[in-house]
């Protein structure tokens, strides 16, 4: 319920960039269009990333774990072996944390779905609350 004066903001992740696992390269969205991705992910929420993915046009497989899981090496043989079927691998940035300095370099670099906030309303009250308890503290 909102109290009368008060600010609403409304924001949310947005997909806004792929980059390459170990190479940190970026690629556009635009590279999963139309074409075939496994979507991989170890996070609470698998059902909004994979969301994200299919909004840009490609064919999407789903490969999920629970929350926090730790990558085994028979987890890190099947995301390569995926890597190497499909088109492109897609995991999170989260995921990513745990996969890169583990990565065969004989299998095809993984993309790793980048997120920025998308400000849908009150952007602008936020950083004005923002700015008055920076100022309160110095």
């Amino acid at each position: 319920r909102q109290r009368t004066g008060t600010a609403v903001a409304v924001a949310h992740l947005a997909l806004t960039t792929l980059r390459g696992l170990v190479s940190g390269r970026p690629h556009p969205l635009s590279v999963l269009q139309g074409r075939r991705v496994v979507a991989a992910s170890a996070i609470a929420d698998p059902a909004s990333f994979v969301a994200q993915i299919k909004q840009t046009g490609a064919q999407v497989q789903v490969a999920t774990w629970n929350d926090h899981h730790a990558f085994r090496d028979e987890d890190l043989a099947w995301l390569a072996h995926a890597a190497r079927r499909a088109d492109w691998l897609v995991v999170t940035a989260k995921d990513a944390v745990k996969l890169r300095d583990r990565w065969p370099a004989s299998v095809p670099e993984p993309l790793v779905a980048m997120l920025s906030i998308a400000w849908e309303a009150g952007e602008s009250h936020i950083h004005a609350a923002l700015d008055r308890m920076i100022v309160a503290r110095t």
